[in-house]
């Protein structure tokens, strides 16, 4: 286990996407996709990893933000009130208190932790 201090967690995810050979369950409230991460989640579903995203169902992700998931045919669950984010492979595992979101760089302070096989 490793602390990530000082470090952008969204980037850090990308890496564990990108790292992952068979599996990646995203669990987070809150989705703003990106560039990056569509990318990373595409080339993923690509090289066959099986992608399911857990995010809260009532005031959760709009459409918009899910859209590469249902484009790719991902697994989608919906959890009302869902507030655990935790990012995970067949290979390691992000626990932290950072939405999937890429725009609170500078705004806001995260923490993490980092689980490797």
């Amino acid at each position: 286990m490793q602390t990530l201090v000082n470090t952008y967690i969204p980037d850090e995810v990308v890496g564990l996407i990108e790292r992952a050979r068979t599996s990646v369950i995203l669990v987070t409230p809150f989705l703003r996709t990106w560039p990056a991460l569509d990318r990373a989640v595409a080339r993923a579903v690509a090289r066959g990893v099986a992608f399911t995203l857990v995010t809260r169902g009532r005031g959760g992700p709009t459409p918009r933000d899910l859209h590469v998931f249902h484009e790719l045919e991902a697994t989608i669950r919906e959890v009302d009130d869902l507030h655990l984010k935790v990012y995970l492979s067949d290979r390691e595992a992000i626990e932290t208190s950072a939405n999937l979101v890429s725009d609170a760089r500078g705004r806001s302070l995260e923490s993490a932790k980092w689980y490797d096989r």
